[in-house]
């Protein structure tokens, strides 16, 4: 809620302190208060892998460089939905506005403690360190950001303790993981967290040095068949300790390891693990540093393995080649059912090799395409795949830059193809043009139940016409 006048809202003067330079000064009186609430929020939930949103009424490009790191110092709200962010009180439809697309895996979920209840709010805690992944502007006054969190080398918020007040770091260090400096570091500072057959060692600190009693506890003792070791410090050396354990694993399906450092030589390790493994169908590598090197080892394996089905490659600075490997795995793979590119930078040319490979492909299902750097090109690439294409049911192409031309080019292909059911379309530079050709193709198409137009420039009364033919696809497929 906000004060009038604004600027003496509480959370405006509690920001603006966090954000000071001289936060570690300005915030011994808080430190308290913090305490009280930073402990609070460590009981609520992680809203766990997704992307979500932010939107301001300033224009921030000249601050958010591509390829640089930048801290959030300050309680954050954003919302998984961009349709919130229409409303002129949050972001609107005109003027200046920067708008933040952030893939995160720390953001709280706080919808059912808000005062807000119908904005699916997400909060994000003081120190979350970002990579500006793109900068894009979109026309219209609108900019679109594209971030993506990261493990900080060293914990943000340790700036925030100070020693007057010691019984703030346990909290605090809730937030952000703190490593001990002082002392001979025991074999394992972690608890696992089992349930129902499914270990989580999610922001545990993990160093490669623990990978061995990890591996024991969940695969040898527990058998676990889901493993979670996200957002931790692991490296190839790490990786090539899991992956001699996960040769001849029979037990686990399902192997998590967003947000660490792992490259290519890790991804090398991983590749040659899924020649003999026969038991895992779901890897997430989103968030780390393989690059096209490491895609071709992974690209390399899919042409042999027949067990996986979803694998998570997102943010991983693959370009082109990387993606052309991939493609060419994908021409023969029966087994792959989910892929995840998002936040790469494959271009129109990287579309090119997919879309050839989805020319043969039977097995592949859903798609995510999100910003990368795509233009109308590129759908046309992807919009001459769906008049012939009959397993895709489910692409994401939000934050890339189609267009008009690119939205016909998929209205187009949507005339014949009866097989997609879930197109995302967010911030595309689409207008009144690309919409009506939209429309025009559902009037036939009757198999599309999900389209999402937002942030992008399109009058109202189009909108709700979507919204009519799209809703009208949803009753048909009910009855």
């Amino acid at each position: 809620m906000e004060w009038e006048p604004r600027k003496n809202s509480f959370y405006i003067i509690l920001n603006d302190t966090l954000r000071h330079s001289d936060r570690e000064q300005l915030l011994l009186p808080w430190f308290k208060f913090l305490k009280l609430f930073l402990t609070a929020l460590s009981k609520l939930p992680l809203a766990g892998h997704r992307t979500i949103y932010r939107g301001v009424k300033l224009d921030l490009r000249e601050k958010y460089n591509e390829g640089t790191q930048i801290v959030w110092w300050g309680f954050s709200s954003c919302t998984t939905t961009v349709k919130v962010l229409e409303n002129d009180s949050f972001f609107g439809k005109r003027g200046t506005r920067t708008l933040f697309a952030i893939e995160c895996d720390t953001g709280k979920e706080i919808r059912e403690h808000s005062f807000y209840r119908k904005e699916d709010e997400i909060l994000l805690l003081p120190g979350r360190e970002f990579e500006v992944v793109s900068s894009v502007y979109m026309g219209h006054k609108l900019t679109m950001i594209q971030l993506k969190e990261i493990v900080p080398q060293f914990p943000n918020i340790a700036s925030i303790i100070s020693s007057k007040y010691p019984a703030i770091a346990p909290s605090l260090t809730t937030i952000v993981p703190v490593t001990e400096t002082e002392g001979p570091k025991p074999a394992l500072q972690f608890e696992t967290v089992i349930q129902s057959m499914k270990a989580s060692y999610k922001s545990k600190s993990i160093t490669d040095a623990d990978i061995e009693r990890a591996m024991e506890d969940a695969l040898v003792q527990q058998q676990c068949i889901e493993l979670d070791l996200s957002w931790n410090e692991i490296t190839h050396e790490g990786v090539a300790k899991l992956a001699k354990k996960l040769r001849n694993n029979t037990t686990l399906t399902a192997l998590n390891l967003q947000a660490n450092r792992i490259d290519t030589i890790g991804a090398q390790h991983l590749a040659d693990t899924l020649q003999y493994n026969n038991t895992l169908t779901t890897l997430d590598l989103y968030n780390n540093q393989i690059g096209d090197n490491g895609a071709q080892h992974l690209a390399d394996a899919l042409r042999n393995n027949k067990i996986l089905t979803t694998l998570d490659l997102g943010a991983n600075g693959i370009k082109t080649l990387g993606t052309q490997h991939l493609a060419s795995a994908l021409q023969n793979n029966t087994t792959l059912t989910t892929l995840d590119f998002t936040g790469n930078q494959i271009g129109h040319k990287g579309v090119q090799h997919l879309a050839d490979a989805l020319q043969n492909n039977t097995a592949l299902t859903t798609l995510y395409l999100g910003g990368n750097q795509i233009e109308a090109f590129g759908a046309q690439h992807l919009a001459d795949v769906f008049k012939k294409n009959t397993t895709l049911t489910t692409l994401d192409l939000i934050g890339n830059q189609i267009g008009d031309k690119g939205a016909q080019y998929l209205a187009d292909a949507l005339q014949q193809n009866m097989t997609l059911t879930t197109l995302n379309l967010q911030v595309n530079l689409i207008g009144d043009k690309g919409a009506r050709r939209l429309a025009d193709a559902l009037i036939n198409n009757t198999t599309l139940t999900t389209l999402d137009l937002h942030n992008n420039q399109i009058k109202e009364k189009l909108e709700y016409r979507l919204k009519e033919l799209i809703e009208r696809n949803k009753q048909r497929t009910k009855s």
